[in-house]
């Protein structure tokens, strides 16, 4: 399942924003591909997300992202492993629930201290603000205490399930790779619905999205790389065709085509190659 949380911005997202103390530094050491595309220049989102919402909706709909979580841990249950780092996760899951539980209860707590606040600043002394950004300094805090909440519930329900996952879903999900091996990175949901949403951009020659979701593939194929995903496209040739500047768009969406029969189990050779490496590659179509 595809994360839900499209243009909703967390409350760690709003501290690294208004650069709290540490939350940066804590950002770069956790996120450091997404972090790293936050301070960048370039108007790249980091996170990509084509469905038009207003920001009501989108922020909802993104305070529940732990329960949509919820789900995938029990989709996920009947799928293989992507790498040893997904088995280390199911045998860290009290650890991760421990973490919701922290985080939902800091959610909770922040919530209600920054809505007054701001409730405060824009009845006193910021009176002449515009009424959008008014909702949106009030609306956060909002959802940000049904964020919290959220996690609370899915962190209680990690701790809950731990013995399960330990005797049940290690085992089920260990068989199921053993069967059918580790997917490649390619065959990521995300990614393919990068591609997907790549190729229409391409056929509608709408540059603008397609530098977005050329970007998002590459943080995606990066962080997966970074969790021990396996793939046959190598990280060279990968950082070679992502930098060129005589590559089109659909040539880089190309290379994370969902293979089509028997799965690949040989990386690609990094073999000699004439492209030009660019800092920023510029619109080609």
């Amino acid at each position: 399942m595809k994360k839900v949380n499209g243009r909703y911005q967390s409350l760690f997202e709003y501290l690294v924003e208004k650069r709290f103390p540490f939350a940066r530094t804590i950002d770069a050491y956790l996120y450091p591909v997404e972090h790293a595309t936050l301070n960048s220049s370039s108007p790249y989102s980091r996170r990509y997300d084509d469905v038009s919402r207003g920001f009501w909706a989108d922020h909802f709909i993104g305070s529940v992202q732990p329960l949509a979580s919820m789900l995938n841990d029990v989709e996920y249950t009947f799928k293989p492993y992507k790498s040893g780092w997904e088995l280390l996760m199911d045998f860290a899951q009290p650890f991760r629930g421990v973490s919701n539980i922290l985080r939902g209860l800091a959610n909770v707590i922040a919530a209600p201290i920054i809505f007054l606040g701001n409730l405060f600043r824009y009845t006193f002394i910021e009176t002449n603000s515009p009424l959008d950004d008014i909702q949106q300094e009030l609306g956060q805090p909002i959802f940000w205490f049904i964020d919290g909440l959220s996690s609370l519930l899915r962190g209680a329900t990690q701790i809950i399930s731990t013995p399960l996952t330990w005797c049940i879903r290690t085992h089920l999900r260990s068989v199921i790779t053993n069967i059918v091996g580790f997917p490649d990175i390619r065959e990521n949901e995300e990614i393919q619905y990068l591609v997907s949403r790549g190729t229409e951009a391409f056929d509608e020659s709408d540059a603008n999205t397609m530098n977005c979701i050329k970007h998002r593939l590459h943080e995606e194929y990066q962080k997966s790389l970074a969790k021990g995903q396996s793939s046959v496209i190598s990280p060279k040739r990968e950082e070679a065709v992502f930098r060129s500047t005589e590559v089109s768009y659909k040539d880089y969406f190309g290379l994370f085509r969902k293979p089509e029969g028997p799965r690949a189990t040989t990386m690609v050779v990094d073999q000699p190659t004439n492209l030009v490496i660019g800092d920023v590659p510029p619109p080609l179509i």
